[in-house]
């Protein structure tokens, strides 16, 4: 074998005259090295030794060993032609670049090489996919582009095959020579091939794309012309350098030998411990082992911190550290990462990253070049990505964000898996299991079922959850049907911890009460004010006539910005106003949330108002810590009814009057109708019915007791109390629930990954194009994670430099702007209804809008003129787009009086 070939031989190319390559030999070795850094924070693959994990990750670009890759180069070829390497012809065809795929040659090459070492080889049933270890190792590699299903490269003649594999062995032997794996390790198949597929195939993914960064690497800097040793030593302290600076390191943690008790995770609150949480300490003293926990408890109880409680007992059960926070909007994201910062810092450990749409998508960790990946430039830009904080926080130790980045998890998209290799080593904690939709629901379960096969620990916290919502839950994560006589507690006993485990049947552990706790909640309800703007505003300044603080909650943006037009146009001294909804943009949005939690979270103090009013949307209902004197809420579903019941007194401040009575203000259609108007757009119609009857029934709850028979008197369709909705009209208002949940249930199955499967790596078929949700879509194919929200993400803007910046993106390959620039055109995001602009164009004089490309990838930017950008729509009437800095998005029609929905 000639050694100056070997050597030559080219994995990515550099900039500039000299050093205009890097070889492969050293790539693999990178790969391997960044492989072996992140082993700690993602685990191992079942009990393969981890220089053995280290050595298939590192061999998945030997197929670049080959005629057709290495002649991609006109110059390199030239220069291994003239060592006798003899290339076919140096001009290759876009044909054949289209035909060879590198990878499908690293696999096949693995594939035979772990069969001669002994690995035996299974033969699969007609129709299925090989499941042998040797197989799912193959498929693992052939798909670290994202594409299983290569398999199309150029055949190798029998001599330019045996010139090739002596090469690639040797490359192999390279690797082999400093990792010194264990020589007689053979494994015949992995007890769970699609677990074990798809940590390999994030490993391989994640290995290759730092190790292909030259930004991160600095390739120049490495010993290239030394021993392959001394490369090895070199790159391993490359590997964690990188693996440090973009927080992809673990921290150990020194856990102690016994079980945890819960003031030595709330040291502030071991004297005062919630029943919930006095529960999980029993539980974890009985040795309760990581699985599947559901918390119900009332709103304030400190399922929060329960949560974090368990979640650090299973961490010190495995030995690992990590969680990762879902929560359902980005409003209560944010402050939930306050929150979990606080945590941490008291305990020295880093701080978690935030994951959401409107995180800043570059900071001082990230790399501006794209990974050099095969494959067209998307799937660099795509790459790209996975270095910034909004996937990159799913991978880093400790995570908090949307719930739709966890979901992304269970959806069938374009390296979807490294969200489920970034949760496969942490405890996932899910809030407000209750509030999402059956399109939702549907994919959660799905994620359940591969947290359930991993044994990822899974927390899931509501302050409400339904009977039948409850087993769907805990039948995808045990993996089992689950009957009603298995959960004999659970329509009658509150609060309570359910948990369950692979193939077991699940286990209930009731709270005990605290009757200190417990509370009447009035109801006063106000028929007729149901969307009236007008009724709506003098009720709530009667409320607030001799001070206090009311928060008031509409279902619409559309409702919100009209009632609150309507207060802030005849303003009254010493009433401070307040509009909270999620059509700001993105700097606003932040700024009033930070306002509203500094006057009415629990550490307001003086700064909370004499009296105010806050008018919001359902951001403020769900795990935002927020108080208020009075509520008033148009109707709902009763559990969000429960849950914005939750904001009401809820602390205890000094401006509240001590004989105040908590009540909740419930808005209504006027009487003998049965028509909710805009919110039968937002909640199901048979819902609304069933709640318009419980309000009438009981004009005061009494909780946490009534929690159970109002939730199950609702959802399970038991007989309605009272005779105010007509039998027929209940059931029409049914089938068309039941017609939506399926529908729902069945769109969202389209878009899922399949079911774990013990014995084949179903994962590996071709993927579909990836597309973010929260309104960062492109393409056709949307992946999204919320299907009433068909959003886009969009950049209003009005400063001509930002507005150039932007359009910068379309020249191609087109370099990122500075990170201040950036960060200030973010600051000008907002999620629009995909309404507003379908089949819209300019109207005469505007400019165009369009959708960036490179680091603006799938983002649209509409470029405003005094804050407006005025279009036509396909019915040909003229619209506005307004971003008013008092009212946020609006789309306006002239003489018709639209302000979006």
């Amino acid at each position: 074998m000639n050694e100056q070939i070997l050597l030559k031989l080219w994995a990515k190319s550099e900039q500039g005259e000299s050093n205009r390559y890097h070889p492969l030999w050293c790539h693999l070795m990178d790969a391997a090295a960044a492989c072996q850094a992140l082993l700690p924070n993602f685990g191992g693959v079942e009990n393969m030794p981890p220089e053995w994990i280290c050595l298939i990750v590192g061999a998945h670009d030997i197929g670049k060993a080959d005629d057709w890759f290495q002649n991609k180069d006109k110059t390199l070829a030239d220069e291994l032609n003239k060592l006798g390497l003899e290339l076919p012809d140096s001009i290759t065809t876009n044909e054949t670049k289209r035909k060879f795929r590198h990878e499908a040659r690293s696999s096949e090459w693995l594939a035979a090489w772990l069969k001669r070492k002994g690995w035996s080889e299974n033969t699969p049933r007609r129709g299925s996919i090989p499941n042998g270890a040797a197989q799912t190792i193959a498929q693992a590699i052939n798909g670290h582009h994202g594409d299983f299903s290569v398999s199309a490269y150029l055949e190798e003649n029998a001599a330019r095959k045996a010139l090739w594999d002596e090469l690639r062995a040797a490359l192999f032997n390279r690797l082999w020579e400093v990792l010194k794996p264990e020589e007689n390790f053979l494994l015949s198949e992995f007890s769970h091939a699609g677990v074990a597929g798809l940590k390999l195939s994030g490993l391989i993914v994640l290995s290759d794309w730092l190790a292909s960064n030259h930004e991160l690497w600095r390739y120049h800097e490495l010993p290239r012309d030394g021993s392959p040793q001394e490369y090895w030593v070199a790159t391993q302290a490359r590997a964690l350098e990188v693996v440090d600076k973009l927080n992809f390191n673990i921290t150990p943690r020194d856990w102690p030998n016994t079980p945890l008790l819960f003031g030595d995770v709330w040291p502030a609150r071991k004297d005062t411990p919630r029943p919930s949480q006095v529960a999980l300490e029993n539980e974890v003293l009985s040795g309760v082992a990581p699985g599947l926990c559901l918390i119900e408890a009332p709103m304030g109880e400190g399922k929060t911190e329960g949560a974090l409680y368990l979640a650090d007992e299973w961490n010190r059960q495995a030995k690992r550290s990590g969680a990762y926070l879902a929560l359902p909007t980005q409003a209560t994201s944010n402050q939930m990462h306050s929150r979990y910062c606080a945590f941490l810092k008291a305990r020295e450990q880093g701080a978690p990253r935030l994951v959401h749409g409107m995180a800043w998508l570059l900071d001082g960790s990230t790399p501006d070049a794209a990974p050099q990946i095969g494959g067209a430039n998307e799937d660099r830009a795509l790459a790209l990505e996975w270095f910034r904080p909004l996937r990159r926080a799913l991978l880093a130790p400790d995570g908090v964000g949307t719930v739709d980045q966890a979901l992304m998890a269970a959806l069938h998209v374009k390296f979807g898996f490294l969200r489920l290799l970034g949760l496969s080593e942490k405890v996932l904690v899910v809030d407000e299991v209750h509030a999402y939709d059956d399109y939702m629901t549907t994919i959660l379960q799905r994620l359940l079922q591969w947290c359930g096969a991993a044994r990822i620990g899974v927390i899931l916290l509501s302050a409400t959850l339904s009977h039948e919502q409850k087993k769907r839950l805990l039948a995808a994560y045990s993996g089992r049907e689950i009957g009603d006589e298995e959960l004999p507690h659970s329509r009658k006993s509150y609060p309570l911890l359910t948990f369950a485990a692979p193939d077991e049947k699940p286990r209930e552990a009731i709270v005990a009460r605290d009757d200190a706790r417990d509370r009447v909640l009035q109801l006063q309800l106000h028929e007729g004010v149901l969307d009236d703007v007008a009724k709506t505003v003098k009720l709530a300044r009667e409320l607030v006539s001799g001070g206090g603080n009311l928060c008031v909650l509409c279902n619409t943006v559309k409702s919100a910005q009209e009632v609150f037009e309507e207060l802030h146009r005849s303003k009254e001294e010493g009433t401070e106003l307040f509009l909270f909804h999620a059509r700001f943009r993105a700097g606003k949005r932040t700024e009033i949330e930070d306002a509203i939690i500094a006057r009415f979270g629990p550490d307001a103090g003086v700064l909370r108002p004499a009296r105010a009013i806050v008018v919001a949307t359902q951001v403020v209902e769900q795990s935002l810590d927020v108080d208020f004197d009075f509520f008033i809420s148009q109707i709902a579903p009763i559990d969000l009814l429960l849950q914005r019941s939750g904001r009401l007194h809820r602390h205890q401040p000094q401006t509240r009057a001590k004989d105040a009575k908590p009540t909740l203000h419930v808005l209504l259609p006027p009487s003998g109708v049965l028509q909710f108007g805009a919110s039968e757009k937002v909640y199901a119609r048979e819902i609304l019915l069933r709640t318009f009857s419980y309000l009438h029934a009981k004009p005061a709850w009494h909780l946490p007791q009534d929690f159970r028979a109002l939730i199950e008197g609702v959802y399970a369709r038991e007989d309605l109390p009272g005779d105010l909705v007509p039998a027929e009209e209940l059931e029409i208002a049914a089938q068309e629930r039941d017609a939506k949940r399926e529908n729902e249930s069945r769109q969202a199955r389209g878009s899922l990954l399949p079911e774990p499967n013990p014995r084949q790596f179903s994962i590996a078929r071709a993927a579909q194009s990836e597309a973010e949700g929260e309104g960062e879509t492109h393409s056709n194919f949307r992946a999204a994670t919320r299907l009433g929200d068909d959003s886009r993400a969009a950049f209003l803007l009005h400063e001509p430099h930002l507005i150039e910046i932007a359009k910068r993106s379309l020249i191609k390959d087109s370099p990122s702007p500075r990170r201040a620039d950036l960060k200030k055109l973010f600051a000008n995001k907002v999620n629009i209804p995909a309404w507003f602009l379908r089949d819209a164009t300019p109207q005469e004089g505007q400019p165009e809008f369009f959708e960036g490309e490179n680091w603006l990838r799938g983002q649209l930017v509409i470029p405003l003129h005094h804050r407006e950008w005025k279009g036509i729509d396909k019915s040909g009437r003229n619209f506005v787009i307004r971003d008013d800095e008092l009212l946020g998005l609006q789309r306006i029609t002239p003489n018709a009086g639209e302000i979006g929905e």
